[in-house]
């Protein structure tokens, strides 16, 4: 069965740098001060205001941003809000050369996990929305299932990978509710000759086996777990909302134990945060384990090496 490729640590296998223009997004850093360009010693050091995108007149919004703001709001707990946002489309091309894919599939816009390193926040930018509102601000995909089924019936996806979860998890606590992600899949399952990949940190994947069953029965299909670190208090902190590493462990050998190509991401690597020897040689030792049990046909471990880490990680270094 085909999988994706394996993630190697050689400095020869490292994407190599494409030059981006200057990026005006919301990042993972804060607003660096300005210096010495100011008529007043007392604001010297101060940031550059940022405008309240919120406050921008609906009659002014135009595309995704529009949509957005027209999303009736669907439910409110735990202090997050759910939107159900209608879109043109369920797959999206992806034409970056740093990733072995060429489509994607995200059923939701913004992530309950809050995860601190999340490259991902700037998106909400695009529905003029701040970018700390990625994880209070959910937007579930209207009609994902019939969607899916046209855009999978479109020759421009065949022979290529679609890669679930990049942006953000399919399976977060969203799922629960509104099944985006199955309805996904449920489609994906009447089809075959296709090539699939699930990331995600939930154990919740394991409620879709059957159907991720029926999918490999016609088609490839991966799921990577992702496991940053075994240390459950430091996982708590950098992703607040996200299963335990041990339930995401228990989730793998359910996968395995069902027969379903299964393997772990332990990505992002943060530096100072879980760099150690002994935090790198933990999900590998895992796996190996995992294996003696005969619950591994192969280890799929994939590494993200030179990784960033938000500055304000740094106050749980000693975690």
């Amino acid at each position: 069965m085909a999988t994706l490729p394996i993630l190697r640590v050689e400095p020869t296998m490292l994407p190599r740098r494409r030059s981006r223009p200057n990026q005006t997004s919301l990042t993972l850093f804060p607003t660096a001060a300005r210096h010495g360009d100011s008529e007043s010693p007392g604001s010297a050091s101060a940031p550059t205001p940022v405008p309240d995108r919120r406050t921008k007149p609906a009659t002014e919004l135009v595309g995704i941003a529009r949509l957005a703001a027209s999303s009736p709001c669907a439910d409110a707990k735990r202090g997050t809000e759910y939107f159900l946002l209608p879109v043109r489309s369920i797959l999206n091309h992806c034409d970056s050369e740093r990733v072995p894919f060429a489509w994607t599939v995200n059923p939701y816009r913004g992530c309950e996990f809050g995860c601190k390193y999340c490259y991902a926040r700037y998106t909400h930018e695009y529905m003029e929305l701040d970018g700390g509102d990625f994880e209070s601000k959910i937007y579930v995909k209207q009609n994902a299932g019939p969607l899916a089924e046209r855009d999978l019936a479109s020759e421009k996806i065949w022979g290529e990978h679609i890669a679930i979860g990049t942006a953000t998890d399919p399976y977060q606590p969203a799922e629960k509710e509104f099944g985006a992600t199955r309805a996904i899949l449920e489609k994906m399952a009447e089809r075959e000759g296709l090539s699939l990949s699930i990331t995600t940190k939930s154990n919740q994947v394991v409620r879709d086996i059957d159907v991720i069953k029926r999918i490999a029965e016609r088609s490839s299909i991966t799921i990577h777990v992702t496991v940053t670190t075994l240390r459950t208090r430091l996982a708590r902190m950098m992703e607040p909302r996200a299963p335990r590493p041990d339930l995401r462990l228990a989730a793998l050998r359910q996968l395995r134990d069902a027969g379903i190509n299964a393997g772990v991401n332990a990505m992002p690597v943060l530096p100072g945060l879980t760099d150690r020897e002994e935090d790198l040689d933990q999900a590998p030792g895992v796996l190996l384990e995992l294996a003696a049990l005969g619950r591994l046909r192969e280890l799929d471990i994939m590494f993200d090496i030179g990784a960033c880490v938000d500055l304000r990680l740094r106050n749980v270094r000693d975690a």
